[in-house]
């Protein structure tokens, strides 16, 4: 981890940040969380809805665009247990760049393996 202040060693992630309704700055990081919901439960739901999905916190990186790696809490279907997803999405340099997923997976015990037995 970095101190505070001080600046991320090239090529790695900053320090986590949660997120928050109100700082503009993670409009980026929590937009592509968002807009790649879908993706992440075809991943590793095997397309299933998640009841819940609730991004906790971001970590940045900078590239040749932006990558964004979020730590999301989600509850799936019957009974309702939650587990965390780390999903990795990412910017290119473009105008106008929609996010791409670029990794989803499970922290811990997957979700799914908890609630289909």
């Amino acid at each position: 981890m970095t101190e505070p202040g001080r600046p991320t060693p090239p090529g790695g992630f900053t320090d986590p940040a949660n997120y928050h309704i109100t700082d503009f700055r993670q409009v980026e990081a929590l937009f592509s969380c968002v807009k790649l919901k879908g993706e992440v439960e075809k991943r590793i739901y095997d397309g299933k809805t998640f009841q819940i999905y609730h991004p906790i916190s971001y970590q940045s990186q900078a590239v040749s665009g932006k990558n964004y790696k979020s730590l999301v809490y989600v509850v799936g279907a019957r009974p309702a247990i939650g587990a965390y997803v780390e999903m990795t999405a990412g910017y290119s340099l473009e105008p106008a760049a929609m996010p791409c997923l670029l990794n989803a997976e499970w922290l811990g015990e997957g979700l799914t393996q908890r609630t289909e037995k």
